[in-house]
């Protein structure tokens, strides 16, 4: 991009896994020209997490307590997650979204977007339980399709998951 800073906007799970892997991903990047800004997502992250980040020169964290797609009653939540981007948008304009999460809405930015999809309840669902999630589980599940199928990319740690999804 001809020496102009890369500017990403991810978002990331602070109660798990993904946590690991979004700043690994962060420390990866730190010797190209990228400055990431991180949204954490699910609890206000602890101290360890806050100490790791603040290590990370390229990343600019804002952390939330709003719940994850996963969580019970999320919806008001999934909306400040929405309010949330797009205020960052409007303040960073990113050249690209890096969701570890299930972030259903388009951007007005035109913004191409990659989805990590790392898991999901229906897949753990059928894998622990042999069956479909049930239908209190709808309203998730048409969140992770509409978040899906918004994506540019789809991207997905192992085949496993990729042919379970």
């Amino acid at each position: 991009m001809d020496g102009k800073k890369i500017k990403i906007l991810m978002t990331t799970d602070t109660v798990g896994g993904v946590w690991t892997y979004s700043l690994e991903l962060c420390r990866a990047l730190m010797p190209y020209n990228i400055e990431i800004h991180l949204l954490g997502l699910g609890a206000i992250p602890d101290d360890n997490q806050i100490k790791e980040v603040k290590t990370l020169k390229n990343v600019t964290f804002y952390p939330t307590c709003f719940k994850l797609e996963w969580m019970e009653n999320p919806w008001d939540d999934i909306q400040k997650t929405h309010n949330k981007i797009e205020t960052l948008c409007k303040l960073i304009e990113p050249d690209l979204f890096h969701f570890n999460n299930f972030i259903s809405k388009g951007n007005t930015l035109d913004t191409p977007k990659v989805t990590v999809y790392h898991s999901c309840v229906r897949t753990w669902w059928q894998a622990v339980k042999g069956c479909d999630v049930p239908k209190e589980w709808e309203e998730y599940v048409t969140h992770l399709e509409n978040a899906c199928n918004s994506s540019d990319i789809l991207l997905f740690p192992s085949e496993a998951i990729k042919r379970a999804a």
